[in-house]
This record gives C-alpha cells, structure tokens and sequence, in this order.
C-alpha cells in the first residue's frame, strides 16, 4: 500500500474534520462551520422526511413509478445524512483516545467507503428516473409493468454501485499508486460526469417532445389541457434542475477535494519534518466545504421537489393539514381530470392505463 496515495486521496477530508471536531481551542469561525453541519443535517432530516410522508400520504402520487424512485432517492439522502452524522457525534466521544488510533476505526473509515456507495446508487437512480421520464413521454404507447420495472432498474444499480466501489476499494488500498494514478479520472471523475451526461441528453428529448409534440395532453376542456400542459412541463423542469444541482454541487465537492489534498502536499513541503496526518494551516477548511456539499446535495432535493412543482406543493400542504386556498375552479378542474370521459386522444388514455391517473403527469 502506498501511503503517499493513501493519505492524500480520501483520508485528508475527514481528518481534517476529525480533528477540527476533536481540537479543544476551537476558533468561532471552526464552531460556526461545526454549528452549520449539523444544522443542514437536521433540515436533511426534515426536508426528505416531509417529502416522504407527502409522497407516501398521497395514493395518488404514490402509485406513479417517478415517485417511488424519488421515494427511493430520498432514503439514500437519509442514509448519507446519517452517515456524516455518526461521523460528526463519534469525535466527541473519541477526545481521550490519540486521534491516530481512533482515526483508523470502523467508525471512522467506513463512512468514507459507504459514502461513495451512497453517492453511486444516487447517480444510478437519477439515470433511472430520466430513462423513465423519456420512455413515459417520448414512448407513451409503450406498454411497462411499473413493479418490474422498479425492481429490475434499482436491481441493477445496486449491483453496479457496489461492484463499482469494490473495485474502486481494492485499487485504493492493494493496487499499484501508477496504475491508480492512471484510474484515477476513470473512479473521480467519470462517475459523475457520464451520468451527468446521459441524464442530459434524455432531458434534452423529453424537453423537446413535452414542447413540440402533438400528442400532448388533450381534453374538452381548454383550460384544463393548458394547466395540465404546464404543470407536466414543472415537473420534467423541477426533476432537470435537481439534477443539475446535484451533479454541480457533486464537481464542486471533487474541486474542493483537489484543493485539500494540495494543501497537505505544500504543508509536507514547508514542513519536511512533519507528517502528512499532521493538521497544519487553513486545510481544515476545504474539507468543510466538502462536507457542506455532501450534506447539501442530501437536503436540497426534496426543497426543489416540494417548491418547484405546483403538483408536490398543493400534496405537501395537503398531507401537513394546510389547506392552502385554491385558485377558482382550480380544484374543480383536478377532480375533473381524474375522470377518463374528458379525454379525447388515445395516447392519453393509453398513458392513464399505464402509469396511473393525469395528475401523477406519468
């Protein structure tokens, strides 16, 4: 194992946080950074279990196959939220252990390797969740069983993710540092790029057909095919943006990461004496605003998906017992809808056999 590439590739990020949790003369501007993780943390928690329960309060939103995978999305985000939280608290309860001993614990290493797990499986359902958005509007006639398909793609990401971070883990610690040099844009930077990609272009096609295609959601009734037209277009917008937001504060995190392990290669050099390990300077705060990053990406999504859409907005008040006021004959036209005698073109009743009622926009 090479410890030049052990320390400088993962290790640095939590150190630094190890040891800015366990230093005992902490600056406030250290305790605001410490204040802030665990705040985002907590609005984590709130922001994807409100998203949750409005989702699984809402029969009708729950039967679309979006919304499971967003349902499936969110649970990863408490995953990763739990996981920086265990690895947040454990210093506290570590201060009269050396910190080289109590930094090589499970507790401590693991989070890294579950957190690059978490984040694979993450990329994977987003990929899933536009493959579904082009197949369901580019493709409507195309008959899908929702469970199998729900299984089968979350099937294969699970597996991938995991195959994908054993390679990865095996590289780390036993493979050669030139050849992990030579991977190492493949393992960092393609996992986030590719799917990033991917998940553009089918954007890109659902876009474009949502806007031009004449097979559009069509009923008796003007006003009620121009607000369906509209509220469908939010989502495909709001599920874009998320994506975007995610993949963007995910490069962002990589760039910090960067920055971090080219702190402790200058603090090596000014310091020939001392050890990578050894928390020297300012380096303490990139690995904090990889932190924020990786709490951010957990905690936004439900706030784009609850906002964004006037569809999840009106549920999420509805399910809290906040009856939000209406516009006149808002309500009206969202019964009218559910009933199968407004439509009038076959791709749209071909599409409510499929996936489920209008208002799940599916």
């Amino acid at each position: 194992m090479n410890n030049t590439i052990f320390e400088t590739i993962q290790y640095p990020h939590r150190l630094c946080m190890y040891l800015t949790i366990v230093d005992y003369t902490k600056t406030p501007r250290q305790l605001f950074h410490i204040t802030l993780w665990l705040s985002l943390i907590i609005c984590g928690y709130t922001t994807n279990g409100l998203f949750m329960f409005t989702i699984l309060k809402s029969q009708t939103l729950r039967r679309s196959v979006m919304n499971r995978l967003l349902l499936v999305l969110s649970v990863i985000d408490i995953f990763i939220l739990t996981n920086e939280l265990v690895y947040i608290v454990y210093p506290f309860f570590a201060r009269d252990v050396p910190w080289k001993d109590a930094f090589q614990t499970p507790l401590v290493v693991g989070p890294v390797w579950f957190y690059s797990l978490c984040e694979h499986f993450s990329e994977g359902v987003l990929i899933v969740i536009a493959y579904e958005r082009f197949r369901a509007i580019c493709f409507p006639f195309h008959n899908l069983k929702k469970g199998s398909f729900l299984i089968k793609s979350v099937s294969i990401v699970v597996i991938v993710s995991i195959l994908f971070t054993a390679v990865y883990a095996y590289m780390f610690y036993f493979g050669d540092s030139n050849v992990l040099h030579i991977f190492l844009v493949f393992f960092l930077v393609a996992p986030s790029l590719v799917p990033f990609l991917i998940s553009a272009i089918l954007y890109t096609c659902v876009i474009y057909t949502t806007y031009t295609s004449a097979q559009g959601v069509v009923t008796q009734d003007k006003k009620i095919t121009t607000k369906m037209k509209k509220n469908r277009r939010q989502v495909i917008a709001v599920l874009f943006v998320n994506t975007f937001v995610y993949f963007a504060l995910n490069a962002l995190r990589k760039y910090f990461d960067t920055r971090l392990a080219q702190a402790f290669e200058d603090n090596s050099n000014e310091n020939p004496g001392h050890s990578q390990y050894t928390f020297i300077g300012n380096a303490w705060h990139w690995a904090s605003y990889m932190a924020l990053c990786m709490i951010l990406n957990s905690t936004v999504n439900p706030i784009i998906y609850n906002m964004g859409s006037y569809q999840y907005r009106q549920a999420m008040f509805r399910s809290v017992y906040c009856f939000r006021p209406l516009r006149r004959g808002s309500f009206h036209s969202m019964r009218t809808i559910n009933h199968s005698k407004t439509l009038t073109t076959i791709s749209e009743i071909e599409t409510r056999k499929t996936e489920g009622p209008l208002e799940t926009f599916t």
